[in-house]
């Protein structure tokens, strides 16, 4: 409707090392601030995957106090918003019982969705940009975590201008090959973000209700997304039945590697970061 709203999170509490005033209270939360200048999990992201040129790192810590807590479904960041390519979450609910929900579900589609338990102690480790993901509904009388977000040098960091270039050259180039589409353009990473967004959309929606309070803020969120989603699924129109094909296709997915690209096989690399 034009008009800015203030959308906030039923019983979810954070705070983070960008805030102004995290400097001066750190002598209160001396573990956490260790934590945030500790580089051992950078460096070792960069010596077993080198091309992320990762450097810095921000911290956040999160209360949730239940009741129904939870977050929508979400990218962490956008490609060219910022140098963010890694999250890592670590949990810290000690009493954390399976009923109690609050579960993390990551949504690295065309793949089914996956839940983790945010068990004590447990590390889950995602691409920023390219993985939506969400937190269920938590019942618990509280859910802590502590979530680092992993950038990439200055240097190594697509500015905002040339993300939108390529995510044009990358759409346009799917576009043009119609009802030929092939599977490897499909999932280029920057359709593919576009893509889960607008396949996802029953499962993006209920996770937007229930993440917030009823009222005008939650409204026009839900309204942003599924205007979002009619612009997505008319631009890609031409391609979408052959997409359909692809995703009915119990062997089109199986020829998708996570790690490696078996040219032999036919297979194509899933990239993620």
């Amino acid at each position: 409707d034009g008009n800015t709203h203030y959308l906030e999170k039923s019983q979810i509490f954070e705070w983070d090392t960008m805030h102004p005033l995290w400097e001066k209270h750190v002598d209160i939360i001396p573990t956490i601030d260790v934590l945030h200048k500790d580089t051992s999990l950078v460096d070792c992201l960069n010596e077993h995957i080198p091309g992320l040129d990762l450097e810095s790192q921000t911290l956040k810590v999160q209360h949730n106090a239940g009741s129904g807590g939870c977050f929508p479904i979400h990218f962490d960041t956008d490609p060219g918003l910022d140098g963010r390519a890694v999250t890592a979450i670590l949990y810290l609910n000690e009493q954390w019982e399976p009923s109690h929900g609050g579960h993390i579900t990551l949504y690295p589609w065309p793949y089914e969705k996956v839940e983790i338990e945010p068990i004590f102690g447990r590390l889950v480790m995602f691409s920023s940009a390219h993985m939506p993901h969400r937190v269920t509904p938590s019942i618990a009388t509280e859910r802590q975590c502590l979530t680092v977000w992993i950038s990439r040098s200055i240097t190594s960091t697509v500015k905002k201008d040339e993300a939108r270039k390529m995510e044009k050259d990358a759409v346009r180039s799917l576009i043009a090959q119609g009802d030929m589409a092939s599977f490897k353009s499909f999932m280029h990473p920057l359709c593919r973000r576009l893509l889960a967004k607008a396949m996802l959309s029953q499962e993006w929606e209920r996770s937007i209700v229930e993440a917030h309070d009823e009222g005008p803020a939650r409204e026009a969120a839900l309204m942003s997304y599924h205007n979002n989603v009619l612009v997505l699924r008319k631009i890609f129109q031409k391609v979408l039945p052959r997409l359909e094909e692809y995703i009915n296709d119990p062997t089109a997915k199986s020829k998708l590697y996570l790690d490696k690209y078996d040219e032999e096989e036919g297979g194509e690399k899933l990239v993620w970061f």
